[in-house]
Order: structure tokens, then C-alpha cells, then sequence
């Protein structure tokens, strides 16, 4: 490592930078609501503009517009999430994944599915409830790790793959 002998910036602290108080809860609260905002529309451009499939997890019930859906039944396509999809290895743009993945048997066969099916630069957005657990999630290492999925008050699209356990009865 070198150590940079000289100082690369300053950072002046004064009461009307944006880091704190009311203005950064805004512009927090307000980047949050332009990506909800545009995220959608922006992916499903991409989709169209590349030919690329765009399809609505556990879609059956309530089918987004513009989107293949894939559920057990009253869908585009009729399959079992639960085992491998019914897509080729890099066909897909975008899966659309809103309240789905909770209700599958195995998250990570889930994200290791959808990261076969989706094209290089593809999109996974998925949108869960908490769903409470047992345990506190862990790392690989056994250290108790912070849970990936959203508040159910406070729902928001995901690019990344939320951490979400089986719902118990």
C-alpha cells in the first residue's frame, strides 16, 4: 500500500451541508422515490430495445403488463419454480420477482435459476415482505448478518437479491 502524502480534498463542515438534518432525509427519501419512479420503465426499455424476454414470477394472479408470466397455474407459462426453469441459460432481460420468492422452497436455488436465465447485464428486481424467522440470519461463517429484505411498510424494488427465509406455519 503507498501512503499519499498530500491531502486529495477538503471537506468543509457547515450547517448547510447536505450530509445532515432534514436536507439529507430528503434527498434520501426523494433518491429512493426516482428510482421507483424511473427503474421499471428504464429496464423494460432496455428489454424492448434487445429483444429480450421480460417475465412476472408467481405472476398468475395479477400479470404486470408487457410481461410473460410463470406460475403453477392461470399463467403465460405453467412450471414449477421450485425445480429448473423453463428457460434457456441467458434469455432473459428482466424477472420481475414482487412477492414470489418467499413462497418458494429454496432461495438460493431461486437467485442460482435466475442468474442462469438472465442475460449478461440482466435485471433481477424482487420485492418480499420480511418474513419473520426462527433464527437470526447468518453468514457462511456463522456471524449474524443483517436481513436483505425489505420492511413490509416501507417496499421497495431491489436490485440485489433479498436474503428471505420460508414462511413457518
Amino acid at each position: 500500500m503507498k501512503h499519499i502524502e498530500r491531502c486529495l480534498y477538503i471537506y468543509h463542515v457547515h450547517p448547510t451541508n447536505t450530509c445532515r438534518g432534514d436536507q439529507n432525509a430528503f434527498i434520501q427519501s426523494e433518491t429512493l422515490n426516482i428510482h421507483d419512479q424511473y427503474i421499471y420503465p428504464l429496464v423494460e426499455r432496455w428489454c424492448d430495445l434487445n429483444s429480450l424476454r421480460k417475465i412476472d414470477l408467481c405472476g398468475g394472479l395479477h400479470l404486470a403488463p408487457g410481461y410473460e408470466s410463470v406460475d403453477l397455474q392461470g399463467a403465460d407459462i405453467t412450471a414449477d419454480l421450485n425445480h429448473r426453469w423453463p428457460f434457456e441459460d441467458n434469455e432473459i432481460g428482466l424477472i420481475r420477482a414482487h412477492d414470489a420468492l418467499e413462497h418458494l422452497n429454496n432461495p438460493l436455488h431461486s437467485m442460482q435459476e435466475a442468474h442462469r436465465c438472465l442475460t449478461p447485464g440482466g435485471w433481477p428486481p424482487a420485492q418480499t415482505e420480511e418474513v419473520p424467522s426462527k433464527t437470526p440470519p447468518t453468514s457462511a461463517t456463522g456471524t449474524p448478518t443483517r436481513s436483505g429484505t425489505t420492511p413490509a411498510p416501507n417496499k421497495r424494488s431491489s436490485s440485489t437479491a433479498p436474503s428471505c427465509s420460508k414462511p413457518t406455519a
